[in-house]
Protein backbone atom coordinates (compact mmCIF):
# COMPACT_ATOMS: atom_id res chain seq x y z
CA UNK A 1 0.00 0.00 0.00
CA UNK A 2 1.38 3.08 -1.27
CA UNK A 3 1.79 5.91 1.08
CA UNK A 4 2.30 9.80 0.16
CA UNK A 5 3.82 12.05 2.73
CA UNK A 6 3.73 16.01 1.97
CA UNK A 7 3.95 19.46 3.49
CA UNK A 8 7.66 19.33 4.24
CA UNK A 9 10.19 21.91 4.64
CA UNK A 10 12.60 22.70 2.09
CA UNK A 11 15.68 22.04 4.60
CA UNK A 12 14.47 18.36 5.27
CA UNK A 13 16.92 16.04 3.55
CA UNK A 14 15.76 12.80 2.55
CA UNK A 15 17.99 11.24 4.97
CA UNK A 16 15.97 12.72 7.65
CA UNK A 17 12.56 11.65 5.79
CA UNK A 18 13.33 8.08 5.70
CA UNK A 19 14.54 8.03 9.28
CA UNK A 20 10.71 9.19 10.12
CA UNK A 21 9.13 6.96 7.84
CA UNK A 22 11.12 4.21 9.42
CA UNK A 23 9.88 4.83 12.24
CA UNK A 24 7.02 2.46 11.47
CA UNK A 25 8.68 0.19 10.11
CA UNK A 26 10.76 -1.11 7.24
CA UNK A 27 10.10 0.22 3.76
CA UNK A 28 10.34 -1.93 0.43
CA UNK A 29 10.54 1.51 -1.71
CA UNK A 30 10.57 4.95 -1.59
CA UNK A 31 10.41 7.91 -4.18
CA UNK A 32 11.45 11.27 -3.10
CA UNK A 33 10.19 14.49 -5.52
CA UNK A 34 13.59 16.18 -5.20
CA UNK A 35 14.74 19.07 -7.14
CA UNK A 36 18.42 19.94 -8.44
CA UNK A 37 20.15 20.37 -4.99
CA UNK A 38 18.43 17.34 -3.24
CA UNK A 39 15.67 18.98 -1.44
CA UNK A 40 12.31 17.61 -1.33
CA UNK A 41 9.88 19.68 -3.21
CA UNK A 42 6.03 18.06 -3.34
CA UNK A 43 7.14 15.36 -1.12
CA UNK A 44 7.71 11.24 -1.00
CA UNK A 45 5.58 8.27 -2.14
CA UNK A 46 7.01 4.57 -0.34
CA UNK A 47 5.92 1.38 0.51
CA UNK A 48 6.01 -0.79 3.59
CA UNK A 49 7.11 -4.28 3.91
CA UNK A 50 4.31 -4.88 5.74
CA UNK A 51 1.01 -3.70 4.64
CA UNK A 52 -0.50 -3.56 7.70
CA UNK A 53 1.78 -0.79 8.94
CA UNK A 54 -0.02 1.83 6.36
CA UNK A 55 -3.19 1.66 8.87
CA UNK A 56 -0.91 2.88 11.56
CA UNK A 57 1.73 5.23 9.75
CA UNK A 58 -1.15 7.48 8.21
CA UNK A 59 -2.32 8.88 11.64
CA UNK A 60 0.96 8.98 12.94
CA UNK A 61 3.07 10.82 10.46
CA UNK A 62 0.17 13.70 10.02
CA UNK A 63 0.50 16.51 12.18
CA UNK A 64 4.25 15.79 13.06
CA UNK A 65 5.72 18.84 13.77
CA UNK A 66 9.02 19.14 11.53
CA UNK A 67 11.06 22.00 11.36
CA UNK A 68 8.41 24.69 11.70
CA UNK A 69 5.90 22.58 9.08
CA UNK A 70 3.37 19.96 10.11
CA UNK A 71 3.53 16.61 8.16
CA UNK A 72 0.78 15.02 5.95
CA UNK A 73 0.00 11.73 5.12
CA UNK A 74 -2.44 10.36 3.23
CA UNK A 75 -2.72 7.00 1.42
CA UNK A 76 -1.78 7.33 -2.31
CA UNK A 77 -4.18 6.97 -4.82
CA UNK A 78 -4.36 5.26 -7.39
CA UNK A 79 -1.06 2.67 -6.44
CA UNK A 80 1.49 3.67 -8.62
CA UNK A 81 3.15 0.37 -8.37
CA UNK A 82 -0.28 -1.79 -9.32
CA UNK A 83 -0.27 -4.65 -12.28
CA UNK A 84 -1.83 -4.31 -15.34
CA UNK A 85 -3.39 -7.41 -16.48
CA UNK A 86 -1.61 -8.35 -19.92
CA UNK A 87 -4.64 -8.02 -22.82
CA UNK A 88 -6.00 -10.93 -24.98
CA UNK A 89 -4.56 -14.47 -24.88
CA UNK A 90 -2.56 -16.21 -26.99
CA UNK A 91 -0.58 -19.58 -26.96
CA UNK A 92 -1.90 -23.29 -26.35
CA UNK A 93 -4.31 -23.60 -23.37
CA UNK A 94 -4.77 -20.15 -22.85
CA UNK A 95 -7.92 -20.13 -24.47
CA UNK A 96 -11.12 -21.67 -22.94
CA UNK A 97 -14.00 -23.38 -24.76
CA UNK A 98 -16.19 -20.34 -25.24
CA UNK A 99 -13.43 -18.21 -26.22
CA UNK A 100 -12.88 -16.30 -23.05
CA UNK A 101 -9.08 -15.15 -22.50
CA UNK A 102 -9.68 -12.76 -19.55
CA UNK A 103 -8.73 -15.20 -16.40
CA UNK A 104 -6.08 -17.42 -18.19
CA UNK A 105 -4.55 -14.13 -19.16
CA UNK A 106 -3.97 -13.14 -15.44
CA UNK A 107 -2.41 -16.34 -14.84
CA UNK A 108 0.03 -16.75 -17.44
CA UNK A 109 3.81 -17.53 -16.22
CA UNK A 110 4.98 -14.59 -18.59
CA UNK A 111 5.53 -11.48 -16.32
CA UNK A 112 3.11 -8.81 -15.97
CA UNK A 113 3.99 -5.34 -17.17
CA UNK A 114 3.28 -2.88 -14.53
CA UNK A 115 1.61 0.15 -14.95
CA UNK A 116 3.54 3.52 -15.28
CA UNK A 117 4.89 4.68 -12.37
CA UNK A 118 2.59 8.33 -11.83
CA UNK A 119 2.99 9.81 -8.90
CA UNK A 120 0.13 12.28 -7.56
CA UNK A 121 -0.48 14.26 -4.65
CA UNK A 122 -3.96 11.80 -3.00
CA UNK A 123 -6.96 14.32 -3.35
CA UNK A 124 -7.35 13.37 0.32
CA UNK A 125 -3.52 15.02 1.62
CA UNK A 126 -4.60 18.60 -0.70
CA UNK A 127 -6.70 20.66 1.54
CA UNK A 128 -3.80 20.49 3.96
CA UNK A 129 -0.84 21.41 1.71
CA UNK A 130 -2.24 25.27 1.01
CA UNK A 131 -0.96 27.53 3.01
CA UNK A 132 -3.38 27.71 6.33
CA UNK A 133 -5.30 30.45 7.44
CA UNK A 134 -7.11 31.51 10.55
CA UNK A 135 -10.36 30.52 8.94
CA UNK A 136 -11.36 26.55 8.28
CA UNK A 137 -14.47 25.36 6.09
CA UNK A 138 -15.45 22.21 7.59
CA UNK A 139 -18.07 19.93 5.33
CA UNK A 140 -20.09 16.83 6.40
CA UNK A 141 -20.38 18.13 10.28
CA UNK A 142 -24.22 18.74 8.51
CA UNK A 143 -26.71 16.27 7.03
CA UNK A 144 -29.74 16.88 4.62
CA UNK A 145 -31.87 14.92 7.11
CA UNK A 146 -31.18 17.20 10.47
CA UNK A 147 -33.86 19.21 11.99
CA UNK A 148 -32.75 22.73 13.53
CA UNK A 149 -32.00 21.27 16.65
CA UNK A 150 -30.00 18.74 15.89
CA UNK A 151 -28.10 21.15 13.83
CA UNK A 152 -27.41 23.52 16.32
CA UNK A 153 -26.54 20.62 18.47
CA UNK A 154 -23.70 19.38 15.71
CA UNK A 155 -22.48 23.03 14.87
CA UNK A 156 -21.99 23.61 18.76
CA UNK A 157 -19.99 20.45 19.37
CA UNK A 158 -17.68 21.39 16.47
CA UNK A 159 -16.79 24.63 18.25
CA UNK A 160 -16.48 22.79 21.81
CA UNK A 161 -13.95 20.56 20.33
CA UNK A 162 -12.49 23.54 18.43
CA UNK A 163 -12.06 25.60 21.66
CA UNK A 164 -10.74 22.51 22.68
CA UNK A 165 -7.58 23.61 20.89
CA UNK A 166 -7.74 27.57 21.46
CA UNK A 167 -9.51 30.55 22.07
CA UNK A 168 -12.42 30.52 19.17
CA UNK A 169 -13.16 34.42 17.80
CA UNK A 170 -16.26 33.47 15.35
CA UNK A 171 -18.07 31.08 13.92
CA UNK A 172 -20.82 30.92 10.78
CA UNK A 173 -23.24 28.71 9.44
CA UNK A 174 -24.63 29.45 5.78
CA UNK A 175 -27.62 28.46 3.91
CA UNK A 176 -31.13 28.42 4.63
CA UNK A 177 -33.41 25.39 6.05
CA UNK A 178 -31.52 22.56 6.55
CA UNK A 179 -33.67 20.69 3.95
CA UNK A 180 -32.07 22.18 0.79
CA UNK A 181 -28.52 21.91 2.06
CA UNK A 182 -28.98 18.23 -0.73
CA UNK A 183 -29.88 20.89 -3.09
CA UNK A 184 -27.01 22.89 -2.81
CA UNK A 185 -24.60 21.55 -5.69
CA UNK A 186 -27.65 22.09 -8.18
CA UNK A 187 -28.11 25.70 -7.28
CA UNK A 188 -24.52 26.38 -7.81
CA UNK A 189 -23.78 24.85 -10.32
CA UNK A 190 -27.03 26.69 -12.37
CA UNK A 191 -25.58 30.36 -11.62
CA UNK A 192 -23.56 31.07 -14.65
CA UNK A 193 -20.06 32.59 -13.97
CA UNK A 194 -21.75 35.54 -15.57
CA UNK A 195 -23.56 35.74 -12.79
CA UNK A 196 -21.23 35.50 -10.05
CA UNK A 197 -19.72 39.21 -8.80
CA UNK A 198 -17.81 37.99 -5.93
CA UNK A 199 -14.68 40.67 -6.80
CA UNK A 200 -17.74 43.76 -7.83
CA UNK A 201 -17.20 46.69 -5.52
CA UNK A 202 -20.51 48.99 -4.45
CA UNK A 203 -19.89 52.66 -4.59
CA UNK A 204 -17.56 53.20 -1.90
CA UNK A 205 -15.10 50.69 -3.25
CA UNK A 206 -15.70 48.37 -0.48
CA UNK A 207 -16.31 44.51 -1.62
CA UNK A 208 -19.68 43.06 -1.97
CA UNK A 209 -21.20 40.50 -0.92
CA UNK A 210 -20.75 37.38 -3.02
CA UNK A 211 -24.14 36.88 -5.59
CA UNK A 212 -24.19 33.23 -5.55
CA UNK A 213 -24.36 32.31 -1.63
CA UNK A 214 -24.97 28.49 -2.94
CA UNK A 215 -21.32 27.09 -2.74
CA UNK A 216 -21.36 27.70 1.25
CA UNK A 217 -24.59 26.04 2.24
CA UNK A 218 -24.36 23.70 4.57
CA UNK A 219 -20.65 23.92 5.87
CA UNK A 220 -19.32 25.67 9.46
CA UNK A 221 -16.65 28.00 9.15
CA UNK A 222 -15.14 28.41 12.34
CA UNK A 223 -12.04 31.78 12.76
CA UNK A 224 -9.78 31.05 15.37
CA UNK A 225 -7.37 33.38 16.97
CA UNK A 226 -4.17 31.85 15.97
CA UNK A 227 -2.94 30.23 12.70
CA UNK A 228 -0.87 27.37 14.83
CA UNK A 229 -4.39 26.79 16.76
CA UNK A 230 -6.09 26.15 13.16
CA UNK A 231 -3.38 24.37 11.77
CA UNK A 232 -3.89 21.79 14.92
CA UNK A 233 -7.88 21.78 14.30
CA UNK A 234 -7.24 21.13 10.25
CA UNK A 235 -4.82 18.03 11.28
CA UNK A 236 -7.00 16.70 13.62
CA UNK A 237 -10.68 17.17 12.05
CA UNK A 238 -9.57 16.22 8.41
CA UNK A 239 -10.80 12.77 6.81
CA UNK A 240 -12.56 12.62 10.52
CA UNK A 241 -15.73 10.45 10.97
CA UNK A 242 -18.66 12.63 12.60
CA UNK A 243 -21.88 10.94 13.50
CA UNK A 244 -20.92 8.17 10.34
CA UNK A 245 -20.18 11.20 7.99
CA UNK A 246 -16.25 11.82 6.58
CA UNK A 247 -15.50 15.62 7.80
CA UNK A 248 -13.28 17.34 5.22
CA UNK A 249 -11.60 20.61 5.97
CA UNK A 250 -10.32 23.41 3.76
CA UNK A 251 -8.35 26.57 5.24
CA UNK A 252 -10.82 29.73 4.13
CA UNK A 253 -9.10 33.07 3.31
CA UNK A 254 -9.88 35.71 5.90
CA UNK A 255 -10.67 38.25 3.02
CA UNK A 256 -13.04 36.04 2.12
CA UNK A 257 -14.84 35.15 5.44
CA UNK A 258 -14.86 38.84 5.24
CA UNK A 259 -16.83 39.72 2.25
CA UNK A 260 -18.90 37.10 1.93
CA UNK A 261 -20.55 36.53 5.99
CA UNK A 262 -19.31 39.52 6.87
CA UNK A 263 -17.33 37.95 9.75
CA UNK A 264 -13.98 39.11 11.28
CA UNK A 265 -13.79 42.91 9.90
CA UNK A 266 -12.17 45.21 12.51
CA UNK A 267 -14.49 48.05 13.91
CA UNK A 268 -14.32 51.00 12.15
CA UNK A 269 -16.98 53.69 13.08
CA UNK A 270 -17.16 54.65 16.48
CA UNK A 271 -20.75 52.99 17.06
CA UNK A 272 -18.86 49.63 15.90
CA UNK A 273 -15.93 50.09 18.17
CA UNK A 274 -18.06 51.62 21.14
CA UNK A 275 -20.02 48.30 20.75
CA UNK A 276 -16.61 45.79 20.19
CA UNK A 277 -15.35 47.76 23.63
CA UNK A 278 -18.40 46.56 25.47
CA UNK A 279 -18.87 43.20 24.19
CA UNK A 280 -15.06 42.97 25.41
CA UNK A 281 -15.95 43.96 28.86
CA UNK A 282 -18.18 41.54 28.91
CA UNK A 283 -16.56 38.89 28.20
CA UNK A 284 -13.58 40.11 30.35
CA UNK A 285 -16.25 40.41 33.39
CA UNK A 286 -17.60 36.88 32.81
CA UNK A 287 -13.74 35.38 33.21
CA UNK A 288 -12.76 37.32 36.14
CA UNK A 289 -12.62 34.48 38.99
CA UNK A 290 -15.32 35.62 41.45
CA UNK A 291 -13.15 35.50 44.22
CA UNK A 292 -11.37 38.97 43.01
CA UNK A 293 -15.02 40.45 42.10
CA UNK A 294 -16.25 39.62 45.90
CA UNK A 295 -14.11 40.38 48.28
CA UNK A 296 -15.72 38.84 51.27
CA UNK A 297 -14.77 35.09 49.42
CA UNK A 298 -11.87 34.23 50.25
CA UNK A 299 -9.22 33.67 47.58
CA UNK A 300 -6.09 31.50 47.70
CA UNK A 301 -2.82 31.46 45.64
CA UNK A 302 -0.86 28.80 45.40
CA UNK A 303 -3.08 27.07 47.94
CA UNK A 304 -1.65 30.00 50.51
CA UNK A 305 -4.39 32.79 51.90
CA UNK A 306 -3.43 36.29 50.42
Amino acid sequence: TKIFMGNLHPDVTVTEVREVITAFGNISSMHADVDGRGRVRVGVWFDYDDPAAAAIAVPGLTGIWIKGKRLVAALATPDAEAPRPKAGGGGAGDASADGDTGVDALVSPEPQKKAPATYRVPADAEPLLYAPQRIIEFAGILSADMDEEEREGAVEDCRQECLSLGNVLTTHVEGPAVALLGDASAAAAANSDDERDDDAEDEEGNTKRPKDMTKYWGKVYIEFARLETATIAAHAFHRRSFDGRTVTVKYFPLISYQTAFGKGIPPKTHEEKQMAAIAAQEYLSNSIPETITNPKLPATWGGQMY
